[in-house]
């Protein structure tokens, strides 16, 4: 019985500690602008590289993203299809301002931390109306800066056709993007979700110091009785 005891104390202490699994998601420009959408990068084959910056500002807290998430309620809502094509994203807290990218040279707006986020194909009919990307996690702490999204698109099909939510010119200082697709750079962008996706929880390092003790004295019970 003071066994059965001891655990019950253990687990009701590694619960009453552990960090709850609830999933964060922040979204930036929704609603999208009405009755339109963009293709850029995902509906149009014209280009190769696409990046979007998003106010730090948006961001109240260091979040863990794990998953990206794009929608399509304004143009054709649920119907559209993302073109075939392998798709390398890439995420990282850059300097660079919103509204102040550099379009012709990519690579001066990204960040020291740049990091994989996903690699491979992607393509069809997205099925609803909001269309996910999984990646590895990505940890973006606002105070390190502006948060990039940097997209290299290879080997499309030309078979898309998804206009996704987005503010065509009214995004402010929310947001802004720089590409090869086209035209139209400051306050242009796709509205985006940042998730961490409710990871399971994970105890806090309090765990192990408020369960010392009891395992302290499991131990000298257990010396004794010898």
């Amino acid at each position: 019985m003071r066994r059965i005891a001891l655990v019950t104390v253990i687990l009701l202490l590694a619960a009453f500690v552990a960090s709850p699994a609830f999933a964060t998601t922040i979204i930036i420009g929704q609603p999208g602008d009405a009755g339109t959408g963009n293709c850029f990068p995902f509906g149009c084959s014209t280009g190769s590289r696409y990046q979007q910056v998003y106010n730090a500002a948006l961001f109240p807290s260091p979040l863990l993203i794990n998953q990206l998430q794009f929608f399509n309620t304004q143009f054709a809502a649920g119907t559209g299809v993302v073109e075939t094509a392998n798709y390398a994203i890439h995420l990282s807290a850059t300097a660079a301002a919103v509204n102040a990218l550099d379009t012709s040279n990519f690579g001066a707006n990204v960040g020291a931390n740049d990091a994989l986020f996903f690699n491979g194909v992607l393509g069809g009919p997205i099925g609803g109306t909001t269309f996910t990307i999984d990646g590895t996690g990505f940890l973006y702490n606002p105070a390190d800066g502006n948060l990039l999204l940097d997209i290299f698109k290879t080997g499309g099909s030309a078979n898309g056709n998804v206009f996704f939510d987005a503010r065509n010119g009214t995004f402010g200082t929310d947001s802004s993007r720089a590409h090869n697709f086209g035209s139209e750079f400051a306050n242009w962008g796709l509205v985006t979700g940042f998730s961490d996706d409710g990871l399971a929880p994970v105890p806090e390092p309090a765990t192990l110091t408020l369960l010392a003790p009891v395992l302290a004295w499991a131990a000298w019970r257990r010396h004794r009785r010898s």
